[in-house]
């Protein structure tokens, strides 16, 4: 009876030892798995995650500017008057009406009236230069026309032409060749009711450089202190008894431009020295 406990007892000692044998195995296979895995997980890299593309801000939309458009250049031809030449002359101002028959120059007509006939000299109208482009414009504008002649304060020049400013239609024939640059003002005789008409005529000939002021500004005139081809010295103001003949003295004062010398043309018909 006493053999039979040894025998269940080495059995159940083989039996424990077998199930710690069964049981470490297990616990070594599970752990070298473990350490499998993560070694394979240390060395990959790890996937990037895809991130959503960056949104592109779009450049904003540029509106073309207006392309400015050139000013013109100006022009030489004359601009409309900025005035009236008419408002000078006094709605009671005497005025007869004529015909004219021959034109004489750039500032004397002749007119036929009834049966009569007789010289016009325009009021405040000095031709400049030989007078011939003055001459042509007159006779382009009354040359066989009716025309009506307003008188001013002074009747008759010294030669006994009628001083008159001569309208055709609703022309002003004095102001029209100051304002194209064929004439000048003229102050005799002074105190002329349309004098301030004519002057503002000749400022603007002279900004659009029309005619006479076309010229470089004066052109012949020279500057002071400088003797012109004549010989003449445009700074001193000369009197007909200063040349030995007509022609002499034309050609001093056509070089010089002195238009307004009454010394040389009294009568400012734009010969000098024609008496």
């Amino acid at each position: 009876m006493s053999s039979h406990p040894k025998v269940h007892g080495a059995q159940d000692a083989l039996l424990l030892l077998v199930f710690f044998l069964v049981l470490g195995g297990l616990g070594g296979v599970f752990f070298w798995i473990q350490s499998g895995v993560g070694a394979s997980t240390e060395g990959a890299s790890p996937t990037p995650s895809a991130s959503p593309p960056p949104s592109v801000t779009p450049w904003p939309t540029l509106t073309p500017s207006e392309t400015p458009t050139p000013s013109p250049w100006p022009t030489v031809t004359p601009s409309p008057t900025p005035l009236n030449p008419l408002s000078c002359l006094a709605p009671d101002a005497p005025r007869t009406e004529g015909q004219v028959s021959a034109v004489v120059s750039g500032s004397v007509i002749e007119v036929k009236e009834g049966g009569r006939r007789y010289f016009v000299r325009y009021l405040g109208v000095d031709p400049v230069g030989d007078g011939q482009a003055s001459a042509a414009f007159n006779r382009q504008l009354v040359e066989g026309q009716r025309v009506t002649l307003v008188s001013d304060l002074v009747d008759l020049d010294e030669r006994g032409n009628r001083l008159r400013y001569v309208l055709v239609g609703d022309v002003l024939v004095n102001f029209e060749l100051i304002r194209r640059g064929l004439a000048l003002p003229g102050f005799s005789p002074p105190a002329q009711t349309c004098q301030a008409v004519l002057l503002a005529a000749e400022a603007l000939a002279r900004q659009e450089k029309l005619g006479y002021w076309g010229l470089a500004e004066g052109t012949p005139m020279l500057p002071g202190g400088t003797l012109s081809e004549s010989g003449c010295d445009c700074t001193v103001r000369y009197t007909c008894a200063d040349f030995s003949s007509q022609s002499a003295a034309q050609a001093c004062y056509n070089a010089c431009g002195d238009y307004r010398n009454t010394g040389l043309d009294p009568d400012h018909n734009g010969l000098a020295c024609d008496e």
